[in-house]
């Protein structure tokens, strides 16, 4: 095992964003990662030392960026996971058609908003449509709990049973949701954002703060022409 040394020592904290499935990393998969930090001196030499030939380095100094993406990517997992549960509940088994095209298209809103929002917070734009933002979204949403939340929430279950049906899984969603309601309230009372902005996410905080049903607004995604 590598030690820490080279000079690295005392230096300022790194983060690591990005999909990383403990279990496959475990089992020597390749996997593709974000080392960031605010003092991107130390990041060349930390890539070195921890890089093997399955476990592969990116780095960044958008510190913001990445550790935006590491929360957001939690919440709309949950929304592409909406359409497993509907398709259930309307007696539909797993197979080629299914709702594969509601899940990208709320896949492709889901990384638009991500965009945006790292943006208001002072990130930059490639963390989200990189490994931190659409990557580790993409691996969320196929082996996450928060996506099986979704699949609750998409077969009708009202918020407290849908929880429940989590048998006490951790659920990073329903608390970063809660701090995102609040977010997006004093930022368009600010007017930093237009009350029309964010629909997906709008509608997800509606979900697990206000206990909404799903009913995802798709003729307000960008690009539908809506304002």
């Amino acid at each position: 095992m590598p030690v820490l040394g080279g000079g690295l020592e005392g230096g300022a904290p790194a983060a690591i964003g990005g999909p990383c499935i403990a279990g496959e990393l475990a089992g020597r998969v390749p996997t593709g990662v974000v080392f960031t930090g605010r003092d991107p001196s130390l990041l060349p030499g930390l890539r070195a030392l921890f890089s093997t030939e399955y476990y592969h380095i990116q780095t960044s100094s958008d510190a913001v960026g990445v550790e935006v993406c590491a929360a957001l990517k939690n919440a709309y997992a949950m929304a592409v996971g909406f359409a497993a549960g509907i398709h259930e509940a309307r007696g539909g088994t797993a197979g080629k058609v299914a709702m594969h095209n509601y899940e990208a298209a709320v896949f492709a809103q889901a990384a638009a908003e991500m965009a945006d929002l790292v943006l208001l917070l002072g990130g930059r734009v490639e963390s989200a449509m990189g490994l931190p933002g659409v990557g580790d979204l993409l691996v969320t949403c196929n082996g996450g709990r928060t996506s099986r939340l979704g699949r609750w929430f998409g077969r009708g279950l009202a918020r407290e049973d849908a929880i429940a049906a989590m048998e006490g899984a951790t659920l990073e969603s329903v608390d970063v949701l809660r701090v995102l309601d609040e977010a997006l309230r004093v930022y368009t009372g600010s007017g930093r954002l237009a009350p029309t902005s964010l629909p997906l996410l709008r509608h997800l905080c509606d979900i697990v703060v206000r206990d909404a049903r799903v009913d995802v607004p798709f003729a307000r995604f960008v690009g539908s022409g809506a304002s």
